[in-house]
């Protein structure tokens, strides 16, 4: 195996988990022949990284270890990677991206170089195996999707507020499976008034980790007989009328949730969406007209062209009798 196909299947193993607040990470280790001798990924923060678990499972001596992200060199719950390919004898690292994290960015690669270990960094970036960890450490906020659902002629729901269901079976299960890629799902009050929302990943044979269910309240309370389990909850405070939203994604992003999805409804999805806080869109259109002016996807009047932000469309497939739009914001 050459280094390019061991960064690729460094690279699947690093998906194979959501470690957040920590990176994904994939490592793959080769003797000077080729051979693979030893892999390994980081499944949980607070447990042994990529490069520790790989070596622990190698069956031969090292020569080149192949990992998608520059080893750590900081103490924190785990002893620094570098320690480990250092002692293990490693002669080659070849790694996909620096690592954006202050505490590390180009550190790994200097005291490996120190030791008198070859280091090439030879891609993919971290920003495509882990968007929201690299987002987060270059930003200092969470990677921000935001989720719309609406018939073909816009409307999300009846004027009365009903929703249940604008989509059908299959658009509401590729909405869990968004769901179970983010570390954090958001709604307004007006939502968990109208549809007492669970926010939880409902799909069969879900092992991952659970979302954390956040409501941005207002000034109204949280009722008492919600359905979400252990909500984080953001009020005004200060005497503002308003929560500040992107005080709101920083605190998440301090909380390690580095994936945040936004649900709505129509005032939180415009309010975020107006303060430039979105990073991503998905857009699921159903296969239906309402005919009529119900809920609109965002609240508030249209009231320029300038006033709209272009969005490049990266995919758009059919879910079921709907369509799903993937974007990320330009």
């Amino acid at each position: 195996m050459n280094e390019e196909q061991a960064m690729d299947r460094a690279v699947m193993l690093a998906m194979a988990a959501r470690p957040h607040p920590n990176p994904r990470v994939g490592c793959v280790l080769l003797d000077a022949d080729g051979t693979v001798v030893g892999e390994g990924f980081h499944e949980k923060a607070g447990e042994a990284h990529a490069e520790r678990i790989a070596l622990d499972s190698a069956k031969g001596p090292v020569h080149t270890a192949v990992v998608t992200l520059e080893p750590c060199t900081h103490h924190g719950r785990t002893p620094p990677c570098t320690e480990a390919l250092i002692e293990a004898g490693v002669k080659r690292v070849a790694i996909g991206s620096v690592d954006p994290d202050d505490r590390v960015s180009g550190s790994g690669i200097k005291v490996l170089e120190e030791a008198g270990i070859e280091v090439a960094v030879v891609g993919p970036d971290i920003g495509d195996i882990d968007p929201g960890y690299a987002h987060h450490r270059r930003t200092g906020r969470p990677r921000v999707l935001l989720k719309l659902a609406a018939t073909l002629d816009g409307q999300t729901a009846t004027a009365s507020g009903e929703s249940r269901w604008i989509t059908g079976e299959q658009a509401r299960l590729a909405a869990h499976r968004l769901r179970a890629q983010s570390d954090a799902v958001v709604v307004g009050m007006g939502t968990v008034l109208a549809d007492n929302p669970r926010l939880d990943v409902r799909i069969e044979g879900f092992i991952g980790p659970q979302p954390r269910p956040v409501v941005i309240s207002g000034t109204r309370p949280m009722p008492a007989d919600h359905s979400m389990v252990d909500p984080l909850i953001y009020a005004p405070s200060d005497g503002r009328s308003e929560v500040d939203l992107s005080d709101v994604l920083i605190d998440l992003g301090g909380r390690g949730y580095l994936n945040v999805m936004v649900e709505g409804g129509p005032t939180l999805a415009a309010a975020i969406w107006k303060a430039g806080l979105v990073d991503d869109v998905v857009v699921f259109l159903a296969g239906r007209i309402a005919g009529g002016v119900g809920k609109p996807m965002l609240a508030g009047v249209f009231g320029s062209l300038s006033e709209a932000r272009d969005v490049h469309i990266s995919g758009a497939s059919l879910v079921g009798k709907d369509l799903m739009v993937k974007g990320s914001v330009i």
